[in-house]
């Protein structure tokens, strides 16, 4: 009995002193994972956009023109959310021809709870999902030719834990007179593991890709 104590003891001492650098290895392997996912959004956008079926990126804002649902369908979605739920309705409807970077079933969320009025998803119901980062809370996506067109550039996130998150469209520290991600035409951002915007471990799209000029004014703000 003694013996076996002195081995549970050890035992828990070993782990005692492993636990920051196993939960440091976790959190770098989240934040692994989520650049690829926004890699791989990146990628199906850019197929979607050069695709002559579709030409442009999805809108920033779901309305009835993208939709094209029946007069009696209506609706006005609510201002939470705003852009994923674009984004995961273009890359997953069933029109779409493409490959959809979205395939984890339970990353898809409703935060918001919010529905349109007719059933509008691959599931046949009317939610309007989400898509979820490593740590469950809802990416953020601009098009940024609608923002320059005039399109609000002011938006709010609902996290997994029920909390209102204003996002806005991130502007170049190069360029001052124009976005981040300029040379994609896109933005894709993931809160990170604080769950909150604009702060040092938010994730962009333009970072991760390469693809962009900007990727130096981001080393300083996505660290792990």
């Amino acid at each position: 009995m003694i013996e076996i104590l002195v081995v549970l003891s050890i035992i828990a001492i070993i782990l005692a002193l492993l636990s920051p650098t196993l939960f440091r290895l976790a959190g770098r392997g989240d934040v692994t994972e989520t650049r690829a996912l926004l890699v791989n959004i990146s990628a199906s956008l850019k197929a979607y956009a050069t695709n002559p079926d579709y030409g442009v990126f999805p809108p920033t804002v779901l309305d009835e023109t993208f939709l094209k649902v029946p007069k009696s369908g209506r609706f006005k979605p609510n201002d939470t959310n705003l852009g994923i739920e674009s984004l995961v309705f273009h890359l997953t409807h069933e029109d779409y021809v493409g490959e959809s970077p979205f395939s984890e079933e339970e990353r898809f969320i409703n935060t918001d709870d919010d529905e349109a009025s007719v059933a509008l998803t691959w599931t046949g119901d009317k939610a309007l999902f989400e898509y979820a980062d490593a740590w469950g809370n809802p990416l953020i996506y601009f098009n940024l030719a609608d923002l320059t067109a005039g399109t609000s550039q002011q938006f709010r996130v609902t996290t997994l834990e029920g909390a209102e998150v204003s996002v806005s469209p991130a502007k170049s520290s190069k360029f001052k007179n124009s976005f981040a991600g300029r040379s994609d035409g896109f933005q894709i951002i993931s809160l990170g593991p604080d769950g909150e915007f604009d702060t040092k471990d938010d994730i962009h799209s333009w970072s991760v890709t390469g693809s962009s000029s900007e990727i130096e004014d981001d080393e300083e703000n996505e660290e792990e």
